[in-house]
């Protein structure tokens, strides 16, 4: 599994800057301190907010915040990210583009799946429908794809696999940043077993398709599709 792009010479996403890479206890509880401020933020969000729309909208805006600190804090490059011009239009980055979007369509084939099969083996035998939401929904919430679909894949790419993973790797390697940022992400999705263990499965291999194409491209790109549907698209039982 090759790397992001990342010039040596550049200044490294490292914890400490200027230092040497941590290791051991120390990073270990910047990392859990992290993945408990997160949750307790996504928390307070859900508590202080008055519908599920405010609590996302709200949480995306501090999501934005933590960017803009740990933009300030660890100044990369876009090309650290791979989302340099030259980078996204590169023919390996958009060959990665398409099994990023392959895996968006088996995710909505898992979930599709799943509510099926609960509802047709439960106690109550109900049919599940697929439907579009009402065209007046939309038109009173005409920002609601925007930011569900777009903004905010765009900036939990950026955080949780952008400079999470960057700074893990850096310290830990590929494998336990691929892992514990992905723990990290799936915590922050509070829900069911299974929900949870689909979106850490799908984030590790959101980073293997990162790290293919040297870029967030694929990842920004599975999560927007994905993202983008379910904010048009309803499930309901008859």
């Amino acid at each position: 599994m090759s790397d992001l792009q990342i010039n040596e010479e550049e200044p490294r996403l490292v914890v400490g800057l200027g230092g040497e890479p941590q290791k051991g206890p120390k990073l270990s509880m910047k990392a859990f301190l992290f993945g408990v401020v997160v949750l307790l933020f996504g928390g307070l969000c859900s508590v202080i907010s008055k519908s599920w729309a405010d609590g996302v909208l709200f949480l995306y805006v501090g999501y934005t915040a933590l960017c803009f600190v740990l933009q300030h804090e660890y100044r990369p490059r876009l090309r650290q990210f791979g989302l340099s011009r030259g980078v996204l239009w590169s023919r390996r980055t958009l060959a990665w583009i398409g099994p990023g979007l392959a895996l968006a369509g088996a995710e909505l084939i898992f979930l599709y799946g799943t509510a099926y099969l609960v509802s047709a083996l439960g106690p109550s035998r109900h049919t599940l429908m697929v439907g579009v939401q009402p065209l007046g929904r939309i038109i009173q919430h005409p920002f609601e794809p925007l930011i569900i679909g777009v903004i905010g894949p765009i900036l939990e790419e950026l955080l949780f696999r952008g400079y999470l993973y960057l700074v893990l790797r850096q310290n830990w390697g590929r494998r336990w940043a691929a892992l514990v940022s992905s723990a990290i992400y799936a915590a922050c999705h509070l829900g069911n077993v299974l929900f949870m263990a689909k979106v850490f499965v799908v984030s590790v291999l959101d980073i293997y398709l990162n790290n293919k194409a040297r870029s967030l491209a694929p990842s920004i790109a599975e999560h927007a599709s994905y993202n983008l549907i379910l904010s048009v698209v309803t499930f309901h039982t008859t």
